[in-house]
């Protein structure tokens, strides 16, 4: 692995695991002597970091973690829309189908795991990566690597709207719920269903998470992703 790499795994690794904070900011040089690397690698693995929304570069300064923002949130849940929705709709339709119905059972199995481990009161952070589990095996089973990495480049905002989503009471039972919809919908075969149970999953997710970057009457929490009767256009554009 080239130094490029190994900074810019490194610095990726911290974000997604929590390693580094919000609102500091970061100087390249104590970070580089801390790696073991020139700068010139750490920089670059930075304007990638960068390009990928994680961080914001304060030039001949350092950086800051990027902070999550309306427009991160809209632009993230249509992305999380357009790929779910699309390898939902297509398990429903091939459900019968031993790849598929392989599939649709790992969703159950993962149902079931997060309904234990909320009876068991887990702590978010094991709940957060269940949940993200469960939408990622949806995007695995297109068996696409270009969706899969643009999937897994929003990792971070997805885990950390998630875990601020379950900050808030009755958050965890009603995702819960809406997943269980999603599975149910999947065993009964129905794209319509599936596809409105994902897209209403996903619009109470930008509702409360609106909600909490920006109180108040948003213009974001009324541009929902789901509006009565979009299933179907959706489906018949598929």
């Amino acid at each position: 692995m080239n130094l490029n790499e190994q900074a810019y795994d490194y610095l990726k690794t911290l974000i997604l695991t929590g390693g580094l904070s919000s609102g500091v900011l970061y100087s390249e040089t104590k970070l580089a002597e801390q790696i073991g690397i020139s700068r010139t690698p750490l920089r670059e693995a930075l304007v990638r970091l960068s390009q990928e929304g994680l961080l914001d570069i304060q030039h001949s300064r350092g950086f800051y973690l990027h902070v999550l923002t309306a427009d991160d949130l809209k632009d993230m849940f249509q992305m999380r829309l357009a790929l779910e929705g699309h390898a939902l709709i297509q398990l429903a339709k091939h459900a019968q189908e031993p790849e598929a119905a392989a599939c649709i059972e790992a969703l159950a199995r993962n149902l079931r795991q997060q309904q234990e481990l909320v009876a068991a009161g887990a702590q978010p952070d094991l709940l957060v990566k269940t949940d993200r589990d469960f939408h990622m095996t949806m995007i695995a089973y297109m068996h696409n690597r270009t969706l899969e990495q643009l999937y897994q480049n929003q990792v971070y905002r997805i885990q950390s709207f998630a875990r601020r989503s379950f900050e808030r009471e009755g958050r965890i039972e009603e995702t819960l719920a809406e997943h269980s919809r999603i599975v149910e919908a999947l065993q009964r075969q129905d794209p319509v269903a599936t596809y409105r149970a994902a897209a209403e999953h996903l619009d109470h997710l930008v509702l409360l998470m609106s909600e909490m970057i920006d109180p108040g009457d948003s213009p974001l929490q009324k541009q929902l992703l789901f509006r009565s009767g979009d299933h179907r256009a959706a489906l018949n554009a598929r």
